[in-house]
């Protein structure tokens, strides 16, 4: 099964069930389903990319849940815990909110990570941090003494983050608070479970849908995507770049063209696609971030996609990553996968090039692993993240893909739809040497802005790995200038 992300929760009544029947979204209860054969459960699964599993109350319930989860949906790479919690500090009544710990009564204790695979709806206020007690039975009035280390009970979070996380799978929690574990504390509980299921509605809106289904129709052929391609001095090949844009089995609904005051006859090439793209020159030459943040600026779909003009697209490039993207609607980005063209003939990628899907913002520390040539992007992500930065000279797509991953989840299409096209002079990576010096700008950038201690470390550590093996190369070539600079660095 396909399956990529499960949402649980402990009761039926916490869920907006309408809503998930009529976007297709299976609901499974565990106590139902844990005992039919597999055929049974595909049928009713399908090809869903998300899926809702009710776990049933209580740690020993919610654990045996979670291993039959793993064993359902082997391509599982994130689950989202979501319903109800009890608070044990008044302040937190009637809020949504991420503890970034857990712990069980036997005394397991886990770090949670506060982000979410999908979209947070912006009105809705969401607390981040706190700590939350799992237990077998709630407790009324007065509360147990250890009670009082925690802000927030519930009695399934902790044994489903202990299961996921040994797994390898990304957990994820958020919880309504319905109660102040008071004497009323039930009362409460069922008078907040109708603000439950409409704000999961809104949650589930912003997060599990692609669009609405009346809007946008997974079979027409025109996808309401913008392709930006940037091109400088690249005459020769922007046609054949071009028109395998236009070869799309699903065509764009705009193409923008950047032109960087290209110095050859490119505007001559461009003449027999003029009608059917939107083409814009750069009256200086301003390097391919400028170019590619003015089309970013222009395009008026929601989705972005952006095409190195010498690389090429294989007619099902986005038909493909659409299709994908309606499977995986929580996506707010992802790439295809590429074949690797040198000098006319094809590579094999080294194992260390290998796209990763989901969380990868620490693998994407060495070295980039996003292709802007792959890559489909919803456009609000530009105003959340920021534009590709204009001051550096290359690496600027790795700098970007940082900001990004470091917030959200990646998408990675199985295919080969991208052909990669290099070996030739005028590649940024053959223009400038030592590229990882612009890498050490771009980590240098996201360490002055990180709060968080475990992601500071890791920066840190890339920072001196690379600062490192920069500092020893310039002292072989007697760069005095480059040495004293990174000598500061790694002091």
């Amino acid at each position: 099964m396909t399956t990529k992300l499960v949402i649980t929760a402990a009761l039926k009544a916490e869920l907006p069930i309408d809503w998930l029947h009529s976007h297709d979204i299976p609901v499974l209860s565990y106590n139902k389903w844990a005992n039919k054969a597999p055929n049974v459960l595909q049928e009713e699964i399908g090809d869903a990319g998300i899926v809702v599993v009710i776990t049933g109350v209580g740690p020993t319930l919610s654990q045996a849940c979670a291993h039959w989860i793993k064993t359902l949906f082997p391509a599982v790479l994130y689950v989202v815990n979501i319903g109800t919690a009890g608070g044990l500090d008044k302040g937190f009544l009637g809020q949504w909110v991420t503890p970034n710990a857990v712990a069980s009564e036997n005394g397991t204790k886990l770090q949670i990570d506060v982000r979410l695979p999908f979209a947070w709806p912006v009105h809705l206020k969401r607390h981040i941090g706190g700590k939350l007690l799992t237990v077998a039975q709630p407790v009324f009035g007065a509360l147990p003494e250890d009670w009082k280390h925690y802000q927030f009970v519930d009695m399934e979070a902790a044994a489903q983050a202990d299961v996921f996380q040994a797994l390898g799978i990304a957990f994820h929690l958020v919880k309504y608070i319905t109660d102040d574990s008071s004497q009323t504390a039930k009362q409460q509980f069922k008078t907040a479970l109708k603000t439950v299921r409409s704000e999961l509605h809104q949650i589930f809106n912003t997060g599990l849908l692609l669009t609405e289904p009346s809007v946008i129709q997974p079979e027409k052929k025109t996808v309401p995507i913008t392709v930006v391609i940037p091109v400088y001095n690249r005459a020769h090949c922007i046609g054949a770049c071009l028109q395998s844009v236009l070869n799309q089995t699903q065509a764009p609904q705009e193409i923008i063209v950047v032109d960087d005051a290209s110095e050859d006859h490119l505007e001559s090439a461009l003449k027999p696609f003029r009608e059917r793209i939107t083409f814009i020159k750069n009256e200086l030459n301003q390097g391919v971030s400028y170019s590619r943040n003015l089309g970013i600026q222009q395009a008026k779909s929601p989705w972005l996609a952006f095409l190195d003009s010498d690389d090429l697209w294989q007619p099902e490039k986005l038909a493909n990553q659409w299709a994908f993207h309606h499977r995986y609607p929580f996506y707010q980005i992802s790439q295809n996968g590429e074949m690797w063209i040198r000098n006319g003939i094809r590579v094999n990628p080294k194992h260390y090039h290998t796209k990763p899907e989901g969380w990868i913002w620490s693998l994407s520390l060495q070295r980039c692993l996003i292709s802007p040539s792959a890559v489909m992007i919803k456009k609000t992500l530009f105003a959340q993240m920021g534009l590709f930065d204009e001051r550096l000279r290359a690496c600027e797509d790795y700098d970007l893909w940082l900001r990004i991953t470091r917030e959200y989840v990646v998408g990675l299409v199985n295919d080969l739809s991208v052909v990669k096209q290099g070996g030739h002079d005028d590649q940024l990576s053959m223009r400038y040497s030592a590229m990882d010096r612009f890498r050490v700008q771009a980590l240098l950038k996201a360490l002055e802005k990180e709060e968080n201690s475990e992601f500071r470390t890791e920066l840190i550590a890339m920072i001196r790995k690379k600062a490192t093996i920069l500092l020893n190369g310039y002292r072989k070539r007697q760069n005095q200038k480059e040495i004293e600079k990174y000598e500061r660095l790694l002091e």
